[in-house]
């Protein structure tokens, strides 16, 4: 047991070892694949030191191999990096923006960009507000995809409204679903007039909230519509907007689409179809295919990735942020924060996907604001770092996409749209040897070939397992003996072995080495060495290739000057000249390094120098310009696009005013130079050293703060700086001019009324506005539902609209309509009244002549109206509507008959009334519709009622019951309304037992309204019923009246007195029968007797003869036996033998 115990110890303690063992290795791995990951991407500097080998990013080669494109066959492009050495591997692609105490510079140890300011020891008074800047203009030649979709689609096909949710209220016409003149399809929505004007709506709820943009488009078409007769679209966005179009006339099918993007994108959303058509159903309007679609928020196809880092604040209170232009205007502000500490390295993306959403050139700008107000000493450094901005570009329809490479630094994201995927890159090389890195990360099993073109064959490079997922470098082939000075082709080629079409693949041009010659840049001369400021200096070089003893042309030439510009010349035989410019630049000596690159060559760099002198200078704000609390601001707020205020400096020197110098007075918004005078040169040299300088607010708007920022610069003087501030105020009520063409209306209620207005900017003298984005003018009327502001439609240069006061319930009276500006942006409001006087409309009467108190049903009537108008005129020729209701006697409804006729030159107008038994009373109705002069009226009769006669029948009494073959007299007295009627006529039909015998008779009745008949009864029934009918006529009322008799036989006469003779006659009958019974009764009581003597004689005989019985005899004996019961005995003794 102890020995089992002891193996199982060791077992144990061997496992853990192993375990431990193993843990060991593979944390081992996975710290020595980071470290390779931080080596060979986040730190490409690990490169750096390396002379011989330069190393191209993102397959943009710098160095000795000139690549001019990247081409993606069979797959997609997910993310493309829009920024140029986003790790600032140079100081190529980036401006650098230096205020006066702030200077922004790419630092070439740490490859980032950094902006601070050191001023000192403490003790002297330092306030400025400055800002220092790094920036890099960026071309997005590819559209971002858009998150369109459509929200709602109605053809009608279904035959009903409710299907998709539409909310119906049909006025007096008709709307409905129709199947004729559809536009597309078999059906579309129709409104069809009718007699009268009565809106009919058909409406429509969205839920908007969250998306953007969305558009309303249907196809319509109009028939008949005359100038009463519209249809109009209504938005409901929380408040009503109506007439935003209105269709009227007659027109084909027409594409008609709306613009929502300026109404509230809510829960409640509601379109509106409004109809209000008269006459007949030939006026109509026909709308399908009706269209709703909407924008949703994208999801992020832009992303800016960025990193900073603030080494140093002291006393400084600094702003970061990020600003966005395009080629036309300043975009925004994309991210801002405040710096009061020293911060670690900060990591940031931001979605600024709205603000690249065209094919569109952009600079984008990093800056560092200062505020400084402080005697003590002031320090503070920023950096930034690792900028980069991917945009989403998915190209499903192609299998190529072409992707320009001159770019540092880049990961790019591939889709494989089948198994493989090819990059390719084309380049010269110039002399060596090439070895290829790529770093890859791939979710999929992969395969990694190279094409060799030496061998002209593939090779296998590597294989890329699914479960790693980190960075992996893959070392190419060396050698491949690529000629130089000809352009080649080298390809990667990645296997999807997975065929996994839906994963993404991702890969790192890091590295692409090769081996270069060495050169060596001279320093020829610098000319002159002690400059002033504003004059040139130039410097030339030599680069030469050492191992090739010869000359290098084509070289670049950069330099760290970067206080003003410079521009590199070559010459010839590799001589370069520099020109550097110093009116920018402050004295002081100047120690510039000089560096040339040129592809299969080293770099190589000489450091030469000149001192920039001047005499002194400084400059004063003379007029323009007040100050608040140590900062310059413009006198009087300017406007926006304003010329009109000039600040005056006076530019000061040893010797007085300095006439002649450079003004420049930049924006901080706009980057726009502002224009400037010199007073001395143009005027009098008595106002020397006197400058005028224009503020120029182009393409700024209202409530914008900035700052101009002004560097005065004379050659032989050192240069001075100041800056001033502005904000734009909106132009006033004052520079504007509204005007419209009346200043009264006078017009009768129910009218429509046309108004047109102009809006003038007198400040810019120009007409507004160029389209509703910008703004537009509205109109509203006091005290009345067109209260709310409606839009003015603009036609040209003017803005004109037409209100029906119908539609809006303007009642006599005086009101205000006001004609109203509204500017989305620059402008201040300013309205203009019109008085509106609205007068009544005549009032006209109608008289209904001729109705009676009660009619017959079945019978007509005549009445007449009289149209007249208050004073007793007549109004000849114009419509009467007769509406004729009918209460029927059965149900409680009732039936309505309309009909039009137009009075005669005497204002009458007739109708001949009908009147049916169905109906109990009949009420007229009869209206007045109006016109432009005339209100409408209307009056109404009694209740008429329709009377139908009642009737009765009395039928003479009949016998209980009357014997076949007799005739039966019958009489019938008809009354109606209790009132005998004569010579009328009624129906008498016969019915045998129950059943219609077919006989009927008719018979009138006489002066004493009986009616007599005869009718003899047939044979073999037992029964005769009688039905006496009274048809009436169409306002009398039909009677029926039954009676029966019984019909008896002969027969049934006798038996009915059968129980006195056939009582006696059973007595007799049981005498008889009793006597005779009783007689037979003791002859058979005898005879029995007699029987039994027989049976015992013969038995006896019987057995004593039985033991000589033969078989015959034995027959015999048994049939006698059989027989003898029905042997019959006459009467009289029995004799024996």
């Amino acid at each position: 047991m102890r020995k089992d115990n002891k193996y199982l110890k060791r077992v144990i303690l061997l496992f853990l070892v192993s375990t431990f063992l193993f843990v060991l290795i593979t944390v081992s791995n996975i710290v020595n694949n980071k470290s390779m990951h931080f080596q060979n991407i986040t730190n490409p500097n690990n490169h750096k030191d390396n002379e011989k080998n330069y190393f191209i990013n993102s397959g943009s080669i710098t160095e000795n191999l000139k690549s001019t494109s990247m081409e993606l066959v069979n797959g997609n492009l997910i993310y493309d990096d829009l920024i140029q050495n986003s790790q600032f591997t140079s100081n190529n692609w980036w401006s650098f923006t230096n205020s006066t105490n702030i200077t922004a510079q790419w630092d070439s140890d740490e490859q980032n960009a950094k902006l601070f300011h050191t001023s000192g020891i403490s003790g002297t008074t330092k306030v400025f507000d400055q800002v220092a800047t790094i920036n890099q203009s960026f071309y997005k030649n590819f559209t971002t995809p858009i998150s369109t979709f459509r929200l709602f689609w109605e053809d009608f096909e279904s035959g009903s409204f409710l299907t998709n949710g539409w909310t119906v209220q049909s006025g007096s016409g008709t709307l409905d679903i129709s199947t004729t003149n559809p536009y597309n399809g078999s059906r579309c929505a129709l409104f069809a007039g009718n007699s009268q004007y009565t809106e009919s709506t058909l409406s429509k709820t969205f839920n908007l909230d969250g998306l953007y943009n969305s558009t309303l488009s249907f196809y319509i078409t109009s028939e008949s519509l005359e100038a009463n007769d519209y249809l109009s679209i209504d938005i409901y966005d929380g408040i009503w907007h109506y007439d935003l179009r209105s269709y009227t006339g007659n027109f084909g099918y027409q594409l008609e689409t709306i613009d929502l993007r300026n109404y509230d994108h809510i829960d409640g959303f509601r379109i509106r179809f409004r109809g209000n058509l008269s006459h007949a159903t030939y006026d109509s309007v026909r709308i399908d295919d009706i269209i709703v679609r909407a924008y949703q928020i994208p999801t992020a196809s832009a992303l800016l990735h960025f990193s900073y880092q603030v080494e140093q604040v002291l006393n400084s209170n600094l702003e970061l942020r990020i600003r966005l232009w395009d080629s036309n205007q300043f975009k925004g502000t994309l991210w801002t924060t405040q710096i009061y500490n020293p911060t670690e390295l900060v990591n940031l993306s931001i979605d600024i996907s709205n603000e690249l959403a065209l094919k569109e050139t952009y600079n984008i700008s990093f800056e560092v604001q200062a505020q400084i107000s402080t005697s003590s000493a002031v320090n503070f450094s920023v950096q930034y770092d690792s900028i980069s901005l991917l945009c989403r570009y998915i190209n499903d329809s192609s299998a190529m996409s072409y992707i320009t490479n001159e770019k540092d630094n880049k990961s790019l994201k591939f889709s494989l749209k089948n198994e493989i995927l090819d990059v390719r890159f084309n380049f010269s090389v110039l002399e060596g040897n090439m070895s290829i890195h790529v770093y890859c990360q791939a979710p999929v099993p992969i395969t990694i070939w190279i094409y060799n073109f030496s061998s002209l064959n593939w090779h296998n490079l590597t294989n890329i397992q699914a479960i790693n997922f980190d960075w992996v470098n893959i070392t190419g082939i060396k050698n491949m003996d690529f000629v130089e000075n000809f352009t080649h082709i080298a390809i990667l080629r990645y296997t999807n072995s997975s065929i996994a079409l839906t994963n993404h693949f991702q890969i790192d041009y890091q590295s692409i080495s090769i081996e270069t010659y060495p050169s060596n840049l001279t320093h020829i001369q610098t000319n002159p060495s002690v400059v002033q400021s504003g004059q040139t200096i130039k410097t030339q070089v030599n680069f030469t290739a050492i191992s090739l003893s010869m000359p290098i042309e084509g070289a670049c030439i950069s330099t760290n000057y970067t206080e003003d510009q410079y521009i590199c010349q070559e010459l010839s035989n590799g001589l370069y000249n520099i020109t550097f410019y110093t009116d920018l630049a402050t004295p002081g000596q100047k120690i510039i390094k000089i560096t040339a690159f040129k592809e299969g060559f080293d770099n190589s760099s000489i450091i030469t120098s000149f001192n920039l002198t001047g005499f002194s200078s400084e400059i004063y704000f003379i007029s323009g310009i007040f100050s608040i609390n140590g900062t310059n601001w413009v006198d009087s707020n300017p406007f926006p696009d304003d010329q009109t205020k000039q600040i005056q400096i006076y530019y000061n020197g040893s010797f007085g005013g300095i006439p002649g110098a450079i003004i420049r007075a930049r924006s901080n918004i706009t980057g726009q130079l502002m224009p400037f005078q010199d007073l001395g040169n143009t005027i009098s040299h008595i106002y020397d050293g006197y400058y005028n300088i224009t503020l120029d607010t182009t393409s700024l708007d209202e409530y914008q703060i900035g700052r101009i920022d002004i560097s005065v610069i004379k050659e032989g003087y050192i240069s001075q700086s100041a800056n001033f501030s502005f904000q734009i105020s909106r132009i006033p009520s004052s520079y504007l001019l509204l005007e419209t063409d009346v200043e009264n209306i006078t017009t009768i209620e129910g009218q429509n009324i046309q108004i047109g207005a102009s809006f003038i900017d007198l400040f810019h003298n120009s007409l507004l506005f160029d389209s509703q984005s910008d703004g537009n003018l509205t109109w509203r009327i006091n005290s009345t539902d067109a209260n709310e502001t409606h839009v003015m439609d603009k036609l040209l240069t003017v803005y004109l609209t037409v209100i029906d006061l119908s539609h809006y319930n303007v009642t006599p009276g005086v009101y205000d309509l006001i004609i109203e500006t509204w500017a989305v942006r620059n402008y201040d409001d300013c309205f203009k009244t019109v008085r509106l006087e609205v007068l009544p409309k005549k009032t006209s009467g109608l008289t209904i002549n001729n109705t009676p108190n009660f009619v017959l049903a079945g019978s007509e009537f005549k009445i007449w109206v009289n149209l007249s108008v208050e004073n007793n005129d007549i109004i000849p020729l114009s419509p009467v509507t007769f509406k004729l209701k009918y209460n029927y006697r059965s149900v409680p409804t009732y039936n309505q008959i309309t009909e039009t006729r137009l009075t005669n030159d005497s204002g009458i107008a007739e109708i001949l009334v009908q009147t049916d038994p169905m109906y109990k009373s009949v009420q007229i109705i009869v209206e007045y519709m109006g016109n432009n002069t005339i209100k409408n009226t209307s009056i109404n009769s009694n209740n008429i009622p329709i009377i139908i006669l009642n009737s009765s029948i009395t039928l003479s009494n009949l016998p209980n019951e009357i014997l076949e073959g007799q005739t039966l007299e019958l009489s019938a007295l008809l009354k109606i309304n209790n009132t005998i009627a004569v010579n009328r006529s009624i129906i008498i039909r016969f019915y045998h037992d129950d059943i219609y015998s077919g006989d009927q008779r008719s018979a009138s009745t006489n002066e004493n309204g009986i009616a007599n008949i005869s009718y003899t009864i047939p044979y073999g029934i037992t029964k005769i019923s009688i039905e006496v009918i009274f048809e009436g006529g169409s306002y009398e009322n039909q009677n029926l009246t039954t009676s029966e008799t019984a019909v008896i036989s002969t027969l049934t006469l006798l038996m009915r007195y059968s129980p006195i003779w056939l009582t006696i006659l059973v007595v007799l009958i049981a005498i008889i029968l009793g006597v005779y019974l009783n007689k037979r009764l003791l002859r058979l009581t005898k005879f029995q007797k007699d029987i039994q003597k027989g049976k015992k004689q013969i038995t006896k005989k019987g057995k004593m003869l039985v033991s000589r019985q033969t078989p015959r005899d034995n027959q015999i004996r048994e049939l006698l036996e059989k027989e003898l019961p029905n042997i019959k005995i006459k009467k009289g003794k029995v004799k024996g033998k």
